[in-house]
């Protein structure tokens, strides 16, 4: 669950709306300045759904213990967190075993700041090896992976990104060492916004003068909530919107 400032209230997007919107801003990467996406599908595609497998856990939102406001992917215990981060590469189809490595690997990124955090964390530990794992049984790649694999996953982090720009209303982000071309190429982006609605991002990596952008949320009122339970109640009667972006 994702929570942007709205009026008085909040926008909710859950994780697998803005993994979605992800999916859809890195569909138009690429043009004369910056090479296009290889494999695309697979990188396209994993960058869509690599938060499916929160979707569960949106189904049934929780209140954040300490402050009662509605708990986003940010407030989870790390073992809650190792358990969604395994749904979202383990349950991909069978066929999708280069978008299921990237995904891994994605979220080893965090692991590795929880294992920064505590070494000796036994759940982090076994985490680390579970994504080797499946990274080197999908792409027969352990420990270390080739270049153009590492620059698909630095796409498919761009894409999440600016997608938890838009969804959290930042008004300016920089990212750093965005890939130009498989050649070892980049740039640094800056993405900047004066209302969180039109974004402005230069230098423009997009095929598309300008993107165009769709998510749904709901809104709901900026407030403690009782329980879980009241807070359920509240997204159930909060109407699905789609909520409009643009990028140029």
């Amino acid at each position: 669950m994702m929570r942007k400032a709205y009026k008085n209230g909040w926008i909710l997007f859950t994780q697998f709306e803005h993994s979605k919107l992800s999916g859809e801003i890195m569909n138009y990467w690429g043009n004369s300045s910056f090479s296009d996406i290889d494999p695309k599908d697979e990188v396209v595609y994993a960058t869509k759904n690599h938060d499916r497998g929160w979707v569960r856990w949106d189904e049934n939102p929780r209140i954040n213990p300490e402050n009662h406001y509605p708990a986003d992917y940010s407030d989870m215990y790390p073992g809650e967190q190792h358990r969604i981060w395994a749904d979202c590469f383990n349950n991909l189809p069978e066929n999708r075993s280069y978008a299921s490595a990237l995904i891994a690997l994605h979220f080893a990124r965090f692991n590795n700041n929880l294992l920064k955090k505590n070494p000796d964390n036994n759940e982090s530990i076994a985490f680390k090896n579970e994504i080797e794992a499946h990274v080197a049984d999908k792409l027969g790649i352990n420990p270390d992976f080739p270049s153009k694999v590492a620059i698909n996953l630095k796409l498919l982090q761009i894409g999440d990104l600016i997608s938890h720009a838009i969804c959290h209303g930042w008004t300016s982000v920089v990212i750093e060492d965005a890939p130009l071309d498989y050649s070892g190429g980049q740039s640094n982006l800056r993405l900047t916004s004066d209302n969180c609605v039109n974004y402005k991002i230069e230098p423009y990596p997009f095929i598309r003068e300008q993107l165009n952008l769709a998510i749904k949320g709901r809104i709901i009122l900026s407030k403690t909530y009782k329980s879980d339970e009241d807070l359920r109640n509240a997204i159930k009667k909060a109407e699905i919107q789609n909520f409009y972006f643009t990028v140029n």
